[in-house]
């Protein structure tokens, strides 16, 4: 399958192909500090087991996760220098020692772009920093190799025009700018050999409310482009990949819409022109198509690619028929919420993590975390755990969401058995709130059934690294007449229940709410349900 991967597996990136037939993925989180503004997937020590590579914003870190048999993702190594970084460009090899580099772009111009040299290890040294008057920053960009010298480069879309950087050797570029159009409303480009003569071209989208258009840049073999080849085409925003999608050979695209509508389809006719062919269907479960990340690949197995894109909520993956048409698959992770903290394209990969020979697929998402008040207290539990512990965070009415959100990886592992959590049989007694403390005090109780025995308790005082309840209490005041909704996610040692994959969990709560009013007529809890510590929701329980 031909797609607009640019390096070879030996450089390690990553080849997209699949063995196995298989529908059916295990979810799996893996626990990351900071912030995930992107992240890339490469094999940065040649052991075929591949890296996650990290743009951490919130500590100004390039974090690797590394790859093992294990595909746990429990070891990590930390690139930390200052100004690094706010986005990643790309990986290849840009200076011809066989191992993968990194390029990023800095939070702060100068410099332009800065490089990373991989050691084999997952660890880097640098940053080697290129620097260049082109005024704005990269609004995206990619690594290629323009020229085919086996030296990585890197094209982007800079303000109003687009750039390319063509590596000569020793870190030296060349930098060009190409001002043919006014790109300014353009943030997306892919290249690839589109034209099939060997070299690397870079197709451009400029959208627009009518008249949208590809533009063509044609790799003219001696490290430049020609002018652009310009062809219409119906509304599109992004540009979001390019592969092979119907088997002629060419690279054809997959782009994005309005905000929710499905990504359309155009197949390439050659010589820089393209046709629209449909549509992605929409899935069943009316889940809207957020512009975010894409990635193509042979997921099921049939030798024919397949589409799996972020949706707001998990993932959605389509399967191909060769034709450049897909149907709708699996919604993995439904109640999990993609994130990027920039609105980044990279968000999410595909890769074989743990080498059975299919494809994987991984994504960044966002859970809220406790911010609120934290509480230790005594309960009733029948499975006898000692150390009762309670962690709660609480988001009142009025606000925006939980002040503090947390990012981690979320790996779906191609062909192995699916979680299942559901919970049953809730009891919700004694609901009483405290006016002179603010806080509601409650008894709860519920069973469950978990296929993974995935109830754990890291001891953590964010649910991002447990199991939890989510859940809202709503009081209703008299005077002043007002309702006031408190949502919750509350983790503790009351779920500490590694592999007991049956049971019953009861406890009494204590919760602040951050309300001191004397006069409650009316309450009741909504939406109960448990996560796991792998980020499983069950069911939800009504009142």
């Amino acid at each position: 399958m031909k797609s607009g991967i640019l390096f070879k597996s030996g450089l390690g990136v990553l080849v997209l192909t699949s063995m196995g037939l298989s529908q059916t993925f295990r979810q799996q989180r893996v626990a990351v500090p900071g912030t995930i503004n992107e992240f890339l997937v490469a094999d940065l020590t040649k052991d075929q087991y591949p890296e996650i590579i990290i743009a951490d914003t919130s500590s100004g870190q390039l974090r690797v996760l590394l790859g093992s048999a294990a595909a746990d993702y429990a070891q990590s190594a930390i690139t930390n220098y200052a100004k690094i970084p706010s986005q990643l460009l790309g990986v290849g090899d840009f200076n011809k020692d066989g191992f993968v580099d990194v390029a990023v772009r800095p939070r702060t111009v100068p410099p332009y772009f800065s490089i990373f040299l991989g050691k084999g290890n997952g660890h880097f040294t640098g940053p080697k920093t290129v620097t260049a008057r082109m005024g704005s920053k990269f609004k995206c960009g990619t690594v290629v190799d323009i020229d085919n010298n086996g030296l990585a480069d890197i094209v982007g879309i800079v303000g109003d025009s687009w750039v390319s950087f063509t590596n000569s050797g020793g870190l030296k570029f060349k930098a060009a700018l190409h001002k043919q159009i006014d790109l300014s409303p353009s943030d997306s480009l892919a290249a690839g050999d589109f034209n099939q003569d060997g070299f690397t071209d870079v197709l451009i989208g400029r959208p627009a409310n009518t008249n949208s258009q590809f533009y063509f840049f044609q790799n003219d073999k001696a490290g430049g482009f020609r002018d652009p080849i310009a062809s219409a085409v119906s509304y599109l925003d992004e540009i979001l990949a390019s592969s092979d999608l119907n088997g002629d050979g060419k690279l054809d695209l997959l782009c994005s819409n309005h905000a929710g509508e499905p990504p359309s389809i155009y197949l390439n006719k050659g010589k820089g022109a393209f046709r629209f062919l449909t549509y992605l269907p929409r899935n069943p479960d009316g889940v809207a198509f957020p512009e975010y990340g894409l990635a193509i690949g042979d997921v099921t197995g049939d030798k024919k690619p397949d589409v799996a894109l972020t949706a707001g909520e998990g993932l959605l993956v389509y399967q191909g028929n060769g034709t450049g048409r897909f149907s709708y698959l699996k919604h993995l992770g439904k109640l999990l919420s993609s994130y990027s903290s920039s609105g980044s394209k990279k968000n999410m990969a595909l890769a074989d993590i743990d080498k059975d020979g299919d494809l994987d697929l991984i994504e960044s998402v966002h859970i809220f975390g406790p911010t609120g008040s934290r509480a230790t207290l005594h309960f009733d539990n029948p499975l006898g755990r000692s150390m009762p512990r309670l962690e709660v965070g609480r988001d009142g009415a009025g606000t925006s969401g939980l002040s503090r959100t947390t990012s981690d990886i979320v790996l779906y592992r191609n062909g192995e058995a699916e979680q299942t959590l559901t919970i049953s049989d809730l009891s919700f007694s004694g609901l009483r709130y405290d006016p002179v403390f603010g806080t509601v005090t409650f008894n709860l109780g519920f069973s469950f059934q978990d296929s993974a025995g995935d109830l754990r308790y890291f001891g953590a005082p964010e649910t991002t690294d447990n199991a939890f309840l989510s859940f809202e209490i709503y009081l209703q005041f008299a005077s002043p007449i007002y309702g006031q909704f408190e949502e919750y996610e509350v983790t503790g040692s009351f779920l500490n229940l590694p592999g007991l994959t049956s049971g019953r969990v009861s406890a009494t709560l204590t919760l602040a709410t951050g309300h001191l009013n004397s006069s409650v007529s009316n309450y009741s809890m909504n939406h109960f349900r448990v996560c796991s510590s792998n980020l499983v929701f069950s069911n939800f329980l009504p009142l």
